[in-house]
C-alpha cells in the first residue's frame, strides 16, 4: 500500500514539475521591485554624499568666476554641510558655538566678524577662546570651553600641540573641524575636516596679478632687471606653500631671475619684525633694480611697504602680501602706496562653509568621515582623509575689494 501511495505522489510531482516548466514567467512590476540601494538598510549603510567615480556632482560645477578667483558652487542641496542645505536651522535650539583662536589680531578679528554676521541666519550663538600665542594655554582653553558645555569648535590650531588638540578632542566627544589653520596629523595632513586657504593658492593669486600688471606701475621694463623677494617661515608649512606658490608663478613669466628668501621664523608675524628683515636686504643691494616683495601675510606686508618707503625705494618695488585687513585699512585712509595687492578670502567665504559643516555634524547629518568629502582632491598635499573646504581667493587691489565684499554677500544671501 505505501508503495502505491508513494507510486501515486511521484505522479503528482512530476505533473506539477511539468506544468511549472511550461508556464511563462511573469515581467517583474514596479510595484514588485525595489531597488537594493532604496531599502532602509542601505540608506543606512551609504552616506548621503557618497557619489560614484564617474559622476561629476552638481556642487563641483563653478558658476560665473570673479576675478582672481574661482565662485565657490552651490550645493543644491545633494551633500550635507553646505550653506544652502534644504535645513530648518530654528528647527532645533539655538547651538553654542566655539572659534579657538590662538592670538587675537587684525586678521581673528575679521573672522570674528564673519561668524557674527550669520549668526541669526543660521541660528547659532559665537563664543571664543584666546591663548594669545601660548599653546599650552590653547590647549587648556579647550576644556575650560568644553566644560561651558558648547556645542562645537571651529579650531585654529597652533601646529605645536596639533597632535594634543585632536586626542583631547577625541575624548571630549564635542564636533569640531578645523578653521583657517590646518589641523596637522603626523604626516603633516589635515587630521579632519576643515575649511582653510590653500596656501600655494594664495601665493599664486598674488604673483599672477603681479606679473600680469607689473608694467602699470613701471612701465616697460627689461623683465630681468626684477628680482623677486619672499617672505617665509622655516617653522609654519602654511607659510612655506604660500611662498612656494608664488615663486612657482613668478619663475614661470620671469624665468631664470633672481629669488631671495627672508625666513621670519623668531620675528612672530608682526609689522616690525618684517620692516627689520627687509631693510637691510634692499639697502645694500644698490644694483636691484626693480623689488617685487611677496609677503606671506598682511602684517609682514605692511613691514615690508614700510621698509621700501623708508629706503625711498617705493618707485621701484611692489609688496603683495596674503590677507587683507592691514590693506583694506590703509586703502580706506587714501593710501596709495607700493603695497599694492593681497591675497584675499572674505570672512564669509571662510564663517559660512565653516558654520554649515559644524552644523551637520552636530546634527548628526554628516560625520566627520562623510563631511565634504565629495571635495577631497587625491594626492592632495594636505592629504585626502578627509573633506577639505578651499575658501575662495582672490588678487584683491585697491579698485577691487569693496566689489569682492559685496559679491560675497549676495552669494550667501546676506543682501
Amino acid at each position: 500500500m505505501k508503495k502505491v501511495i508513494a507510486l501515486l505522489l511521484a505522479f503528482l510531482m512530476c505533473f506539477a514539475l511539468l506544468a511549472c516548466g511550461q508556464k511563462a514567467e511573469p515581467a517583474p512590476s514596479k510595484d514588485d521591485t525595489t531597488p537594493a540601494d532604496t531599502t532602509p538598510d542601505k540608506q543606512e549603510e551609504t552616506p548621503a554624499d557618497t557619489t560614484p567615480a564617474d559622476e561629476t556632482p552638481a556642487d563641483e560645477t563653478p558658476a560665473e568666476e570673479p576675478e582672481g578667483g574661482e565662485e565657490e558652487p552651490a550645493a543644491e542641496g545633494k551633500f550635507p554641510g553646505y550653506f544652502d542645505d534644504d535645513v530648518d536651522h530654528y528647527a532645533r535650539d539655538k547651538y553654542t558655538l566655539c572659534y579657538a583662536m590662538p592670538m587675537e589680531t587684525s586678521m581673528h578679528d575679521e573672522y570674528l566678524e564673519g561668524f557674527y554676521k550669520i549668526q541669526e541666519k543660521y541660528n547659532f550663538e559665537l563664543v571664543f577662546s584666546n591663548s594669545n600665542n601660548d599653546a599650552e594655554q590653547y590647549v587648556q582653553n579647550i576644556e575650560i570651553m568644553a566644560a561651558k558645555k558648547v556645542d562645537g569648535f571651529f579650531i585654529d590650531c597652533p601646529n605645536a600641540v596639533c597632535g594634543r588638540v585632536k586626542e583631547l578632542l577625541e575624548e571630549i566627544g564635542i564636533p569640531y573641524i578645523a578653521f583657517n589653520s590646518p589641523l596637522y596629523d603626523e604626516n603633516n595632513h589635515m587630521a579632519c575636516p576643515g575649511v582653510i586657504q590653500d596656501g600655494a593658492s594664495c601665493g599664486e593669486a598674488t604673483a599672477e596679478w603681479f606679473c600680469n600688471h607689473y608694467k602699470e606701475y613701471w612701465g616697460d621694463i627689461d623683465p630681468k632687471e626684477v628680482t623677486m623677494l619672499t617672505l617665509t617661515s622655516s617653522s609654519y608649512p602654511e607659510f612655506a606653500k604660500r611662498s612656494n606658490g608664488a615663486k612657482e608663478v613668478f619663475l614661470k613669466y620671469f624665468p631664470g631671475n633672481d629669488v631671495q628668501e627672508i625666513d621670519m621664523t623668531g620675528k612672530g608675524v608682526a609689522a616690525d619684525g618684517a620692516y627689520d628683515m627687509v631693510t637691510p636686504v634692499i639697502t645694500t643691494q644698490p644694483d636691484v633694480k626693480y623689488w617685487y616683495i611677496q609677503c606671506g601675510v598682511d602684517n609682514w606686508g605692511q613691514g615690508a611697504a614700510r621698509a621700501v618707503e623708508g629706503a625711498g625705494l617705493e618707485k621701484n618695488s611692489m609688496v603683495c602680501s596674503v590677507g587683507n585687513v592691514l590693506l583694506v585699512g590703509a586703502w580706506e585712509e587714501g593710501y596709495e602706496g607700493c603695497w599694492c595687492c593681497g591675497a584675499y578670502t572674505t570672512n564669509l567665504d571662510l564663517a559660512v562653509p565653516a558654520v554649515s559643516g559644524l552644523i551637520a555634524l552636530i546634527d548628526g547629518r554628516a560625520t566627520p568621515d562623510t563631511l565634504w568629502k565629495e571635495r577631497a582632491i587625491p594626492g592632495d598635499s594636505y592629504g585626502d582623509e578627509y573633506g577639505i573646504w578651499y575658501s575662495l581667493v582672490s588678487a584683491m587691489t585697491k579698485d577691487n575689494y569693496k566689489n569682492l565684499v559685496a559679491d560675497a554677500e549676495e552669494r550667501y544671501g546676506l543682501k
